[in-house]
């Protein structure tokens, strides 16, 4: 079966509720943690502070955070319709790519090729993995990227970003987590800060469940007779959820957590944007060099 993979193609991920990915772009520099939250274990409360960290940038100027804010739902703030994509810690350097919100991004399966049973017969297609690509396995290889990526924080490589973690306020929280020797090699305490990052994505504060529609199916709020509406609609004649899919009550328990995703691909015509200042052509999961050859027809 070949895919013709010649646009954006991202996991559908969060509608009503809202999912990294990726310590993305333009910044004020002045992102900052909310403070120890008790909730937190030692290793997220480390990735917490990483993750809004400006000094891990070229320029000192961005965080994760500044791209992923939690006042977005963890999404970049200044992003617009006129300008869609987040600005790097260089100046006049831009993202080809809206940065996605980070949360629920823990809940992504991993980057694999699956398949599934149609009334044509057996169908592959792929699912999961982190970016909008999922050119990134899973949570702890999409947090290498940024860092090093020259349109975002623009490190030279990652022994840069490991000598900045080791002189930061936080260093002996990152030993005491990982071990005296933790920032030794750079290679492991490189894997150790995406992977303290991740921990800190798997975090309720980066999932809360907090909305309205999860209260109901915890059988906490009664919909109105508009909200239930716009659900029946959802569910049947508009046929989102045959993308955005979901379990309700009583198939599923109350606690069932529900993002609004099979975390599959599709290609559904989205337009270039002409606001986007990148010249690239953006050939979606054609790019990722995890699909097979014999998949892609560009």
């Amino acid at each position: 079966m070949k895919y013709k993979l010649n646009l954006v193609l991202a996991p559908t991920v969060i509608i009503t509720t809202l999912i990294i990915t990726g310590c993305g772009s333009s910044s004020s520099g002045t992102s900052t943690p909310t403070g120890t939250d008790s909730s937190l274990s030692a290793e997220q409360e480390l990735g917490k502070k990483l993750f809004f960290d400006v000094s891990l940038s070229s320029e000192g100027n961005q965080s994760c955070a500044d791209c992923h804010s939690p006042s977005s739902g963890f999404a970049d703030p200044v992003a617009t319709q006129a300008a869609p994509v987040s600005e790097g810690s260089v100046t006049g350097e831009f993202g080809n790519r809206n940065a996605p919100t980070s949360s629920y991004a823990a809940f992504i399966p991993d980057f694999s090729k699956t398949s599934s049973l149609t009334d044509g017969g057996t169908t592959s297609h792929y699912q999961g993995g982190q970016f909008l690509d999922g050119r990134a396995l899973d949570l702890i290889e999409q947090a290498k990227g940024p860092f090093l990526n020259p349109v975002e924080m623009n490190n030279s490589d990652a022994a840069e970003v490991v000598t900045k973690v080791a002189s930061a306020s936080y260093a002996d929280d990152f030993l005491s987590v990982y071990g005296a020797t933790a920032l030794d090699d750079t290679d492991t305490a490189y894997t150790n800060i995406a992977t303290s990052i991740a921990a800190f994505e798997e975090s309720a504060e980066m999932s809360p469940f907090s909305s309205k529609f999860d209260a109901w199916r915890a059988g906490k709020y009664s919909l109105t007779a508009s909200e239930d509406r716009g659900l029946q609609l959802f569910m049947n004649d508009a046929k989102c959820a045959n993308c955005h899919t979901l379990a309700l009550p009583p198939e599923s328990a109350a606690n069932d957590e529900t993002i609004f995703s099979d975390f599959n691909y599709f290609n559904i015509g989205v337009p270039v944007n002409p606001s986007n200042p990148s010249s690239d052509i953006d050939i979606g999961l054609a790019a990722n060099s995890n699909i097979d050859a014999a998949d892609v027809a560009i």
